[in-house]
Formats: structure tokens, sequence, C-alpha cells
């Protein structure tokens, strides 16, 4: 009996020992978990914690067991874990959630489950709270999301400041030379959307040619070297002048990933810069005109001057007889006249050049002008193998129009003048037409122009050319000048006069197959009611 008892006592203890040992491991299972584990009773009263759970609540050293949720956590927060663990023993089922405490002075964010623990007949008993200090995921988290804030705002303020900068702004990747990202002005310069261009080889968007163009700097940028030049393009607004500047960009690694294209519309620049330089080769070949111009009239003066002086000399001779006498008078008179005529043209061009030269508007019969300018050109081409006769549309009375009767006079001296010089044989015709205006159409409207012409049989004026004859000290070329002579004035003035009166100058040519001048001026005929006045 005793030895059964004894043996019945050492089986009792092995099984307390074995008890223990279980609640040893289970103890240290319990602490170990790195969360901090409370079972709470249906009241809501602590009954079992581990040791994660005592520290943060340092309840004493009981860690507040027997203490219920309002007793542990006060009644503001300790009632929100009341009602939460309330509803969990109501419904059996099981609930997360983030709450922030205080605990030991300091703040911190906890993710706690509440699961309901239930006994043999599935009636909640008690539920376990198994919480876990999410303070640096929730830190983390926070300085994840300000700083993607922070990024996007920075995205956002990248974006205005290149989508407002007056340039065309780019990343190409440098090894595949596709865009990674590009400005606003950049997808609209090319016409194209942000999808169509990024992921695009550069050649997709600037060309082939430009990107053979290009390679050249895009190497040097690849030796981490920036690079830039200036090129035409063909963007959405035409054929423009780009400075394209190429920049190494590098990422966090100091390593070469990205070109930074910063390009320019330099156009206005370019095209001042070609206007600029025109305008310096048009002063100095204006010089160069200039300078033969007064050579060639120190010559034209003198050649009469020399004529009037020598056969001046003569007259004085006792025995001049009188058929050379009149000869002598005749030279004298015809350079006196052509004297006169460059001291004109010279006095003229002064006038025009200070705009001092005024309109004097009169009445005037363009048939009679004509015919009076026919007839005085006959008497100088009576020994030459040229016809001159005139074409006119309009009568004596439909003919007559108020303007400015010199300078319409000497526009078309001027311009027969040129063509007998130059015509040998042939004919010469002046003539006029009426009809529409068709340049500088400002009123709604239609003003109606006499077109007058004089044509030639003479040796005609290269294409090139065409234009440079009616500016100021130009002839066609220099072997005409010295050939034919003459100051090349007169179709400056003519073109002045012309722009003076209300109209314009032209002309149609092919060499060796004569020449058409052409000029215009406004048609404001007489009225009636003036006609019968007179």
């Amino acid at each position: 009996m005793i030895e059964d008892f004894n043996s019945l006592n050492v089986e009792l203890n092995k099984s307390k020992e074995k008890i223990r040992e279980i609640e040893r491991n289970y103890k240290l299972i319990f602490d170990s978990t790195g969360t901090a584990n409370a079972i709470f009773d249906t009241n809501c009263v602590l009954i079992l914690q581990n040791k994660l759970s005592k520290d943060y609540l340092g309840a004493g050293e009981n860690g507040g067991i027997g203490l219920s949720v309002l007793e542990i956590f006060g009644e503001k927060k300790g009632k929100n874990v009341f009602d939460r663990m309330k509803r969990v023993i109501s419904t059996g089922i099981s609930e997360v959630f983030e709450t922030e405490f205080s605990l030991l002075s300091q703040n911190k964010c906890f993710k706690s489950t509440y699961l309901p623990v239930f006994d043999e007949n599935k009636k909640v008993v008690s539920v376990q709270v198994i919480s876990q200090d999410i303070t640096d995921f929730k830190k983390n988290e926070c300085d994840i999301i300000n700083a993607k804030e922070k990024a996007e705002e920075y995205a956002n303020l990248l974006k205005n400041i290149t989508d407002n900068i007056p340039a065309y702004i780019a990343v190409v990747d440098i090894n595949t030379l596709k865009y990674k990202f590009v400005s606003l002005n950049f997808t609209s310069s090319f016409n194209k959307t942000m999808n169509e261009i990024i992921g695009a080889h550069i050649s997709e968007v600037i060309g082939e040619e430009n990107t053979k163009f290009a390679m050249k700097h895009i190497n040097e940028v690849r030796q981490g070297r920036p690079s830039s030049y200036i090129n035409s393009f063909k963007l959405a607004e035409g054929e423009r002048y780009i400075n394209v500047n190429y920049v190494p960009g590098y990422n966090e690694k100091a390593e070469l990933k990205d070109i930074i294209v910063l390009s320019y519309d330099i156009s206005k620049i370019k095209e001042t810069e070609i206007e600029l330089r025109k305008a310096k080769e048009k002063a100095e070949e204006s010089d160069n005109l200039k300078t033969a111009f007064l050579q060639n009239i120190s010559h034209e003066i003198r050649t009469p001057m020399n004529a009037i002086v020598g056969f001046s000399d003569l007259l004085d001779e006792p025995d001049l007889l009188f058929d050379d006498k009149k000869k002598y008078v005749s030279i004298i008179k015809k350079s006196t006249d052509q004297l006169l005529s460059i001291i004109s043209d010279i006095i003229t061009i002064s006038s025009l050049e200070t705009k001092q030269e005024k309109l004097k508007i009169q009445k005037v019969c363009i048939n009679n002008l004509i015919s009076d300018l026919i007839s005085s050109f006959k008497l100088q081409i009576k020994n030459k193998n040229i016809s001159i006769h005139s074409n006119f549309q309009l009568n004596n009375n439909e003919s007559e129009i108020y303007t400015d009767n010199i300078k319409v006079t000497q526009i078309l001296s001027n311009l027969i003048t040129n063509a007998l010089k130059f015509t040998n044989q042939g004919n010469i015709e002046i003539g006029y037409y009426l009809k529409p205006q068709t340049f500088d159409i400002v009123d709604t409207e239609q003003q109606i122009e006499l077109e007058f012409y004089v044509k030639d049989t003479g040796i005609g004026i290269k294409s090139e050319m065409l234009e440079k004859i009616f500016e100021r000290f130009s002839q066609a070329n220099d072997n005409i000048n010295k050939k034919y002579g003459g100051t090349g004035l007169g179709l400056t003035i003519s073109k002045a006069f012309t722009e003076l009166l209300g109209g314009r100058i032209w002309v149609e040519s092919e060499i060796d197959k004569g020449s058409v001048f052409y000029f215009s001026i406004p048609y404001n005929p007489v009225s009636e009611i003036e006609k019968t006045e007179i």
C-alpha cells in the first residue's frame, strides 16, 4: 500500500514537472513571439500577458493583471478597446485595428488583432489580443508618402518650368538614343504627342539627316563633354534654325546615363544675321558703285566741258570758215545740252534723296504728251535705222487725266532715251493700256491705272540684272557703261518718280531680243463737268 502510494506520488510529481515544463515552454513561446500578447476575460479584465505586453503596459509587478481595459488605458482610449473587445466576444469574429498609444512616455502605433477564444461548446470565454509595434513601419510609410508627395511636387514644378521655358527640352538615353523625357514645347514643335515621342529613337523625331549631323556631338557627350551646334529643322511651323545644346546627364553613382538636350529657336537671330550680311554686302556694293559712279560722272562732265572749251577757243580763229563755225556751234550746243542733262539728273537725285521732290498735279493729255515726245525724238534718229511709233488705247478726251506732267514726261523721256541708246536698228514702240490695279490693293473698290510701255529691239538685259538696273549708280554691266556712256541715273529717277506718282516700274527682257519697260500710274480722268467748264 505504501509502495503503491509512493509510486503514485512519483508519477504525480512527474506529471507536475511535465506540466511545469509545458508551461515553461508555452511561456517561452508566449514571450518570444516578438509581439505583445494579452488575454482578457469576457469582462475585459486582463488575465494573462507575455513579457513584452507587460513592458509596454508598465503597470507595476503584476503588469496590469486583474485590471480592466478602462483601468489600463484610461476612459478615453480604453473605451475604444473595450467596445472592440465586446464586439469580438459578441460576434465571435476576429478584428484588426491600428491604434496609437502613449506608452512609457512615447507615442507608439500598434497593429492589434483581437482573436476570440472558444471553449469546447464553442462559446467565447476570452479574447486574445496580439499587438505588433508598427511605429517604425508607419514612420517609414509616412516618410515614403512624404517623399512621394515631395517628388510629385518637384516633378510638377519641373514640368511647369520646362513647359514654360521658351526652349525645347528633352532627356535622351545615352546608349539607346531613345527619348526618356520631353517638354511640352518639344512635342508641339514636332506636332507629336508625348506618347509618340517617349521611347522613340531620335531619328524617328528629328529625322535621319539631322541624326547623322548630330552624331558627332552625341559622341562628344559620350566622352563626358558638353557639345552644341546650329542646324535647320523641319518643325510644325516650317523650316527653323535651332541652337542645340547637349549636356552629359549622370545618375547618383556618377555614371553617365543620359543626354540632356536644351534647344532654342534662333531663326529670328539667324534671319537678322543673314539680313545684316546682305546689308553689308549691299553697302559694300553700293560703295563700289558710288565710286564707279563718281569716276564715271567725272568723265561724263569732262567730256562735254572739254568740247565746249575746245570748240569755243576754235571760234576765236580769224580765218574760220562759216560752215566750220556752224559745225562748232552745233557741237557746243549739243555738249551744253548733255552737260545740263547730267547736272539736272544730279540735282533731281539729290532732291529725291532729301525727299524734297514734290508732285505738281495738273490736267495732262497723255496722247499729246507722247506725240510731242515722239516728234522730238524723231529728229534724233533721222540718221539711224530705227523707226519709232505710238499705240494709244484712249482718244484724246479720255486720255486727259490729273497727274504731274513734268514727271510723266521725264519718265517716258528717260525710257525712250534708254531704248534709243541700246537699239542699233529695228523699232521702238511707245504706248499704254487702261487696266485694273494689280498691286497693293487696300480699298475694296479696285482702282484703274494706266500702264505705259516702251518696247525696243535692242541688245536686251540679263535676267539677273532686271531688278538691279533700277538701283542708284547701276547699269547692266561695266562694259555697257564704257561702250554707251551715261550716268546710270535715268532709270533710278524714273523708278522714284513712278513711286511718287503712286505706281511702279518693271522690265521684261531677253538678251539680243530687246526689252519692254513698263510703268503704271493711277488713272484719274478729268470729269465731264470740268471739261464742259473749260
